[in-house]
């Protein structure tokens, strides 16, 4: 089983590619929903989050309300680290024992998708063999994070200033994906992403030599 990663900007479209590499026999393990996992049922997480961003994150029903959760940890770059270091410890667990899950299953590939794989250090934690970086104008996810998230102009605005530059990740990327919004266009480069992934370690052959050609 390939481990690789993808990560990439705030509202990228780093799940739809992921979907789309699904598509081609992957299977995805994805941070964030892990992370809401995490939330309402690691008791001790939920605990942590309260004493350091206050009763102010839970819900009528005492779950963690995410947006109000979201709306204090991207306050400032202090704030989401706080909230980084807290989680991410619960995080790397839960996804260490779903990957062991997956191994069981034995898919050709296993992509672990995070926003934050370059900055925490996870590519090395996990052993990925390749590493996906998903970017889009930042205008496109502003455009996005309205449609989908439907969250205020002003926390659109904080999420995407204490995110890290892309060009960091670009520089990490091993296959670099422009998402200019084409569908279609995103489709395809997950396929190429795929059989590329695939012919590199040396699970499909490569293109076999022509003969015969001036």
């Amino acid at each position: 089983m390939i481990k690789i990663g993808c990560t990439g900007g705030i509202a990228a479209g780093k799940s739809l590619f992921c979907s789309y590499m699904a598509g081609n026999g992957a299977a995805v393990i994805d941070a964030d929903e892990v992370t809401h996992y995490l939330l309402n049922s690691d008791l001790a997480l939920k605990t942590q989050l309260v004493n350091a961003f206050g009763g102010q994150i839970l819900a009528s029903d005492f779950s963690v309300s995410r947006p109000e959760l979201a709306a204090v940890a991207f306050s400032s770059p202090d704030q989401k680290k706080t909230l980084e270091s807290i989680v991410h410890p619960y995080l790397r667990k839960e996804i260490l024992q779903r990957i062991e899950r997956f191994a069981l299953r034995k898919p050709p590939m296993l992509i672990i998708e995070g926003a934050l794989l370059i900055e925490t250090g996870a590519a090395d934690f996990y052993g990925l063999r390749a590493l996906i970086v998903v970017e889009a104008p930042l205008s496109a996810a502003a455009a996005r994070l309205r449609e989908s998230k439907k969250i205020g102009e002003s926390d659109i605005e904080k999420r995407i200033s204490v995110q890290s530059p892309g060009t960091e990740r670009l520089k990490s990327g091993d296959f670099i994906i422009i998402n200019s919004g084409d569908k279609n266009l995103l489709e395809k480069m997950a396929r190429n992403v795929f059989d590329a992934v695939m012919k590199n370690c040396g699970l499909i052959p490569s293109d076999p030599p022509t003969h015969g050609q001036s």
